[in-house]
Formats: structure tokens, sequence, C-alpha cells
């Protein structure tokens, strides 16, 4: 009988107790857990509040108002964001560029050298095609 499922029915699962893990699970639930349910408490406690205000006796327009001011909050904050990803572009263009003028140039003198053996080489080539050519051409109309 035995086999994998037999042998893995004997061999105990341990559940690592290291201390880095005990940390690290204190840290998750301190840093992530914690601040994204009180956000989401919060997020819910002001929408109940706006219904509240909005529904309570209040007009329309009022709530209108606070409808607007909740679909743009989500905005700003995107747009906000974006506007950091662009400043961070732009500073890290501005260093790229203050670091690449010596490079840039050592590419355009290998650019230039290169381009000058190509169209030399080009040029012995193509001028020995085209003199075979000639020759070709000259002995075909003495045979006719």
């Amino acid at each position: 009988m035995g086999g994998y499922n037999g042998l893995m029915q004997k061999l105990p699962v341990s559940q690592p107790q290291r201390e880095s893990l005990l940390k690290h699970r204190r840290q998750v639930m301190r840093q992530i857990v914690l601040p994204l349910g009180l956000a989401t408490l919060a997020a819910l406690a002001l929408t109940v509040w706006a219904g509240v205000v909005a529904f309570s006796g209040g007009s329309a327009t009022r709530g209108a108002a606070i409808a607007i001011i909740w679909m743009s909050i989500p905005t700003m904050l995107g747009m906000l964001v974006l506007l950091l990803m662009v400043a961070a572009a732009v500073y890290g263009l501005s260093k790229l560029l203050g670091a690449t003028p010596h490079y840039t140039g050592l590419a355009q003198q290998y650019t230039l050298r290169y381009t000058t053996y190509i169209q030399k080489y080009a040029r012995q080539f193509t001028s020995a095609v085209i003199r075979l050519s000639a020759w070709l051409q000259i002995f075909q109309k003495r045979e006719k």
C-alpha cells in the first residue's frame, strides 16, 4: 500500500514559528490590514453620514453637491499620482541627460566613422560590379 499518499500521511507538516515569521505577520497586520480596515470603515462612515445629511430634511441640491465631491476625490487622487509619476520621469530624464552628453558624443563619433567605412567599401564593391558588368557587355557585343 504505502506509496506517495501513505508517505504524505505519515509525515508531519510543521508550521515554522521563527521569530522573523512572527515579526512579519505582526508587521503585515499593523502596516497593511489595519490601515486598509480603518480606511474602509472611515469611507463607509462618511458615506452613511453623507446619506443621512442629504436625505434628512436636506434638499436634492445638497445631495448632488456631496455626490460631486465624492466623485471628484478619487479623480483628484488619481491625478496626483499621475502628477507624481510625471515629476519623477522629468527628474529621471534630467539626471539621464546630465550623464549622457559624453556618451552621446562617442556614439556619434563611432557612427560617423563606421558610416565612412561603409560608404567607402560599398563604393569599391559597386564599382567593381559595374566594371565587371561593363566588360561582360563588351564581350557579348563582340560575340554577336
